[in-house]
């Protein structure tokens, strides 16, 4: 990626800057925020017949779209035009509204052609990294791609919980479930559901550990999102604050439970969602082979979402491939 980056500077701005400039904008090497930002899943590549030929990512700390490059010789076939707007869906997933870019001289068009604008009072300026000049621009999203956004923005202001609350905590908005298959009771004696496939995995899973002779126990599973804003209230109700409340619990929209993939897993022996689960043998079983049925943990110790350490929460996922990363 780092090629593709040097060849689409020297070769894309030849009219616009020196040869000095551009060896010095190439030159400049990837920070921690690039890193942070391959982590959060947030740097998205174009390829073609194997070979990397075109990037763009999304830093979640500065809500600002950074680091679109296209290999010269796939310029002016749309790649950019589509490389922004999968950044943009990206940015919607996180519950964001407007997206800013800093974009260099001789993209400037290009970005107006993307319908971004210059933000209120900017001005040409010295990019303090590059040292060429740039200009900050805009672009707030269509309602008609924000709808479910919109819809728990509102249920956050009423609930007294910040607007930025998705992009802060590196989560995704999560859709409810369209389907779901019941899975029998938890240790409370109430019906709890799954999405179908992982209801059939949750099935397999709790079979293989009892033939292992460990016993899995559901503590929780599905919860819409009017459920997961009245557990809120409830604690709320108890005298925790928001903050309290946040660290242990996903706001509503922003909980895996949502989409009938997640799962809270008790035991016999252990008091449920408690971070004493890990001591048993059954977080033990889990550890070793959750991952074979599609399940991995969510929120591990010191996690970059600010939840707490959860033992119990684990996600279904349809590709294991995303379970072994």
């Amino acid at each position: 990626m780092s090629f593709l980056r040097h060849e689409a500077i020297l070769e894309t701005n030849q009219q616009a800057y020196s040869q000095q400039q551009l060896l010095q904008w190439s030159r400049v090497q990837p920070t921690k925020r690039t890193r942070t930002r391959i982590t959060d899943g947030c740097v998205l590549i174009g390829t073609s017949r194997g070979q990397i030929v075109a990037s763009n990512s999304l830093d979640l700390d500065q809500a600002e779209m950074v680091g679109l490059f296209i290999s010269p010789a796939f310029q002016g076939q749309g790649l950019g035009r589509r490389m922004v707007g999968e950044i943009e869906r990206l940015a919607i997933q996180f519950g964001m509204t407007q997206l800013r870019v800093e974009a260099a001289s001789p993209a400037i068009g290009f970005y107006r052609h993307c319908d971004y604008l210059t933000r209120p009072g900017a001005t040409t300026v010295k990019d303090p990294r590059t040292k060429l000049d740039s200009l900050s621009m805009l672009r707030s999203f269509p309602q008609r791609q924000t709808r479910y956004g919109s819809r728990i923005r509102n249920l956050l202001n009423r609930s007294g919980i910040p607007q930025d609350y998705g992009r802060r905590h590196r989560l995704r908005l999560q859709l409810e479930a369209r389907e779901l298959a019941t899975i029998g009771t938890d240790n409370q004696a109430r019906e709890q559901m799954l999405d179908p496939k992982s209801a059939m995995a949750w099935y397999e899973m709790r079979n293989a550990a009892q033939v292992d002779g460990v016993t899995l126990l559901i503590a929780s599973a599905y919860r819409s999102v009017g459920y997961q804003l009245s557990i809120i209230q409830r604690k709320r109700l108890t005298g925790q604050t928001t903050n309290e409340i946040l660290r242990v619990s996903a706001a509503p929209g922003f909980s895996e439970h949502h989409t009938g993939h997640a799962i809270d897993i008790c035991s016999p022996d252990s008091t449920p969602l408690k971070e004493c689960f890990e001591n048993t043998l059954a977080f033990e079983w889990l550890t070793e082979s959750a991952r074979d049925y599609g399940f991995r943990l969510s929120y591990p110790r010191n996690n970059r979402h600010a939840i707490a350490y959860e033992p119990w929460h684990w996600y279904h996922h349809t590709s294991k491939a995303s379970v072994q990363r």
